[in-house]
């Protein structure tokens, strides 16, 4: 893996729950605007200390408690607080070409007013910043020694009226290439960015998870002598196909389970990318009651 993957990966692997910097900003930017005294004195430095403790508790309460908290969650479990269909817009490019190097990159943004949708259009800005300002960094370190090249596009995946997700895709190139995925999962009826772990209340959802794609694995192998998966007989010496609370997945147009893997994450490259459908009847006991209105009226 090389350098810029490495920032890329590192980038991607953050925990989710960071507040990304353009929300902070505007955490500072209220602060900022208190009305000034003349003289800063004790009270005024107390006043300053409850109005951020105030504003850092309407974080808590309206960003994060949504996606930790199950009875808040549950609270809000038939508010119809986003419209049934989404709206996706590039807002910006980052465009570069040269004999060696080339950059194309689509910052997308949702169109919406809600503190979830504020949060993803943040955090989608901050990573394809990062993405863009490293490609720079690797271009003028390696100038004609090398080719490299970025690529950042976007789907939106699924957007029923209960489910939105949108899909970054990443694409690298220095001397071999590279693929990265990041999903945004939203559930529109109570407005929560959702992880996988979020909707997970027994651990033996994961083994069941992992059993099931791993039969398909085999059945494809099976099918087809060209494909290999490494589940048994893998080059590294350990079974790389195991999904865990972190791992990318989204929810299809009938609510069944999709995991997309990454390039070279349990195949050879030659293999690309792929994905695996768990029938949502296998994981269905496993997962919260939130998930399960999802899945089912």
């Amino acid at each position: 893996m090389n350098r810029k993957d490495k920032y890329i990966r590192e980038k991607l692997s953050k925990n989710d729950e960071e507040i990304p910097l353009i929300v902070r900003n505007k955490i500072d930017d209220t602060l900022n605007r208190l009305p000034e005294q003349k003289r800063i004195n004790s009270n005024y430095l107390v006043f300053k200390k409850f109005a951020l403790a105030c504003l850092a508790f309407l974080f808590v309460t309206i960003i994060l408690l949504p996606n930790i908290s199950v009875t808040y969650a549950k609270a809000l479990e038939n508010i119809p607080v986003l419209k049934e269909v989404i709206k996706v817009v590039t807002i910006r490019n980052y465009l570069y070409n040269d004999d060696y190097h080339e950059m194309n990159i689509s910052v997308p943004k949702i169109d919406g007013n809600s503190e979830a949708i504020d949060f993803i259009n943040a955090d989608v800005e901050e990573l394809t910043k990062y993405i863009a300002d490293k490609f720079y960094e690797e271009a003028n370190d390696l100038k004609d020694d090398a080719h490299t090249a970025v690529y950042v596009d976007y789907e939106v995946v699924t957007d029923t009226e209960k489910w939105f997700t949108l899909k970054l895709e990443i694409n690298t190139m220095t001397g071999s290439g590279n693929t990265f995925f990041k999903y945004y999962n939203l559930n529109k009826l109570t407005g929560n960015i959702v992880s996988l772990e979020d909707i997970v209340i027994d651990e033996v959802f994961y083994k069941v998870v992992n059993e099931d794609i791993k039969l398909q694995m085999k059945e494809q192998m099976e099918d087809d002598a060209d494909l290999h998966y490494w589940i048994e007989d893998s080059v590294f010496g350990d079974d790389l196909v195991s999904i865990d609370s972190k791992h990318n997945y989204y929810f299809n147009e009938n609510y069944d389970l999709v995991i997309p893997f990454e390039k070279y994450e349990a195949a050879p490259g030659y293999m690309g990318t792929y994905e695996f459908i768990v029938d949502k009847e296998l994981i269905i006991d496993y997962m919260n009651q939130e998930t399960k209105g999802i899945l089912w009226e």
